[in-house]
């Protein structure tokens, strides 16, 4: 495509008009978009776009001029050489480029051109924190098609149809843009809700001691009570739904207004009305906030191991409720204790542990694995990352065993897989409560933040366990204690079923494809 001869006319600063006139020799010349991606290049009629995203829709239009004493450009005078143009594809931008700007057409010998800038709209601080969110969505998101919706154009509708005059606006646009992801694990956090979240990394708290998610009925359901907090005393069990806080109505909550409902200073009270998932039946009840504690590792050696059996026979227990960020290096001081006194069994209790930090559960895999994969990441295109053991176990060899409920979830789905898969444990239980998604908070400028998932895992077996769980290789025939380490060396010593063979016997593992997930094609991106 070749652009018509065409001068700049000079025109004074205050000109709204600008005049292309013919002239031999002299072309106006466009801009590339500047943009590393190879599916951008474009005739040089197209308008500069000053983004490095070959996605954008706004383009400044930057004209230069061919000097008539030399081939390399000049400026136009200032108040001209600039005009922003608003469009939702390129294509558009070079049709409005031939039909308002240069005609194009072989053989024209005279024209004359006006181009009315088109005023660039300004954005208020408001908007720039709506585009900031919808930007860390776009970059980071794991399902690139975004739930099958035009996310360009839930964009620009957003931008279109609300003022954001306000903060609140802005908060509520976002929330309204991410609910058509229909992920309830990707939402928009305020700086409350921020601080919440990260203080649930932390070591203490101060509520009832609930984890709590929306389930696919959009009912607040219980994943797990947290062990000897007010909620886990008074009865709370995973699958329970909460319907009502303080006479409030869960059902168009959000998970982190449900969680503020539920925190408070040590010795208020909280009243919740709940539907249980066993029985289906209502039930209200008062609890009474208290500062909590979160030790997420316990330990205790049983000495004398089971009912019937040599007291020689010692079983290491360790109680791993939570992935906090120092979970792995409290497993390992605990396996090393245990170990330093004869334990010849052990048992990983991680009943009622909803997750928490993804790389924690790694490193606590790595402690009784000295080789093998532990868990791929993946994305909509494949294979995005592999995690593998390190040869750096604690304890690789003695036999082990995992009691799991329908409160693990996270992490500790990907410890229990990662063992599970490779031959290393017994997976002794309740089916898990099945979250393979992993989430990443990025924060925003004004102290909120985006809480994404950016990524699915796998098993090292190729197994996708979202919404499905981790397969037990038994049950368990009797309720044995978790909050108590001691409590349960008791129950096992004095148990009249054969635990010893629950926790420890043979399996089959036979649905254990391990050839297909080291062989077949894994396609790394």
């Amino acid at each position: 495509m070749s652009c018509g001869a065409v001068q700049c006319a000079p025109l004074p600063r205050s000109a709204t008009r600008l005049a292309l006139k013919p002239a031999s020799g002299a072309p106006v010349r466009w801009a590339s978009p500047i943009s590393t991606s190879p599916h951008t290049r474009t005739p040089s009629c197209y308008p500069r776009c000053r983004s490095r995203s070959t996605r954008t829709r706004t383009c400044r239009l930057v004209l230069t001029c061919a000097s008539e004493e030399r081939d390399t450009p000049r400026a136009l005078p200032e108040a001209i050489k600039e005009a922003s143009v608003q469009t939702q594809r390129r294509p558009a931008v070079h049709r409005w480029l031939e039909q308002h700007c240069v005609r194009c057409v072989a053989g024209v010998a005279a024209a004359m051109v006006a181009l009315q800038p088109v005023p660039a709209q300004a954005i208020n601080s408001n908007q720039l924190l709506f585009l900031e969110a919808w930007r860390a969505i776009d970059r980071a998101y794991v399902d690139k098609t975004f739930n099958d919706r035009n996310w360009f154009k839930l964009r620009q509708d957003a931008l279109n149809t609300n003022s954001m005059n306000s903060t609140e606006e802005t908060y509520t646009a976002i929330r309204e843009m991410l609910k058509e992801l229909d992920d309830p694990f990707t939402r928009f956090l305020s700086p409350e809700e921020f601080a919440t979240t990260l203080s649930s990394t932390r070591n203490s708290l101060s509520g009832v001691g609930l984890e709590v998610t929306f389930n696919a009925e959009g009912e607040c359901s219980v994943v797990t009570p947290i062990s000897g907090g007010p909620a886990d005393d008074a009865g709370l069990r995973p699958g329970d739904i909460i319907l009502s806080i303080d006479g409030s109505s869960v059902a168009d909550s959000s998970l982190y207004s449900v969680a503020q409902a539920l925190q408070g200073p040590p010795g208020s009270s909280v009243d919740v009305v709940l539907r249980r998932a066993d029985s289906g039946q209502e039930e209200a009840m008062t609890l009474r906030r208290r500062a909590i504690q979160l030790s997420p590792v316990k330990s205790a050696l049983c000495s004398q191991g089971f009912a019937g059996q040599d007291s020689d026979d010692k079983v290491g227990y360790i109680r791993l409720s939570r992935f906090s960020k120092s979970s792995a290096k409290l497993v390992g001081e605990a396996l090393e204790d245990l170990k330093s006194k004869g334990a010849s069994k052990y048992v990983l209790d991680m009943r009622n542990n909803g997750g928490g930090n993804f790389p924690e559960g790694v490193e606590v895999a790595k402690t009784f694995l000295n080789e093998g994969v532990i868990v791929y990441i993946t994305d909509s295109v494949g294979v995005r990352d592999v995690y593998e053991a390190s040869g750096e176990a604690i304890e690789a060899e003695m036999p082990l065993s995992i009691l799991v409920n329908k409160g693990t979830a996270s992490a500790s789905e990907v410890v229990a897989g990662a063992l599970r898969d490779n031959g290393r444990a017994v997976i002794v239980g309740e089916g898990t409560y099945g979250k393979g998604l992993i989430q990443s908070l990025l924060p925003l400028s004004d102290g909120s933040a985006v809480a994404v998932t950016v990524a699915k895992y796998e098993t090292p077996a190729r197994l996708d366990i979202n919404k499905v769980g981790i397969k037990t290789d038994r049950e368990l025939s009797e309720e044995l204690p978790m909050s108590d380490p001691q409590g349960f060396c008791r129950a096992i010593r004095n148990s009249e079923a054969d635990l010893e063979s629950e926790l420890f016997g043979p399996v089959d593992r036979s649905d254990v494809d391990m050839d297909f997930a080291e062989f077949g094609d894994l396609d790394l991106v």
